[in-house]
């Protein structure tokens, strides 16, 4: 009865209203301001103790791609099983040593991406660590 109602409501609005609607429920500005602060803090300590070791920042952007990503599930989705500390860091940290495995053992970059992918997948599902931004540390 509950899905015929919500199939009735969903077929009178027009599919450009329904498609538009966020998906999760809406935050305060307040939780969104200290999402924003957290993602700034967040991604500018990992720069700076990226800098501190490796002494120069010419490698930096290349943590943008998955930091970034890690960060928006952690400030601004935290309930989000995708960004539980265990997802974030076992995530990356699996995925990561997956594709400096593969690029060993794998001398063509299109076949090692594609293996490293799947297999970070496949690593990520059985530890329960699942993380979409970890596939980008490949």
């Amino acid at each position: 009865m509950k899905s015929n109602k919500r199939a009735a409501l969903t077929a009178k609005r027009p599919l450009r209203r329904s498609f538009f609607q966020p998906i999760l429920a809406g935050a305060t500005s307040r939780e969104r301001l200290l999402g924003c602060l957290g993602a700034c803090i967040g991604i500018g300590v990992t720069g700076f103790v990226c800098a501190a070791l490796a002494g120069t920042v010419a490698h930096l952007p290349l943590i943008v791609a998955p930091i970034g990503a890690s960060a928006v599930l952690l400030f601004a989705v935290p309930a989000s099983p995708l960004a539980h500390p265990w997802s974030i860091v076992g995530g990356n940290t699996l995925s990561a040593a997956v594709g400096v495995a593969t690029s060993y053992l794998v001398s063509d970059p299109l076949i090692g991406t594609a293996l490293a992918v799947s297999l970070a997948i496949l690593v990520m599902s059985l530890t329960k660590s699942l993380h979409p931004p970890g596939a980008p540390l490949l």
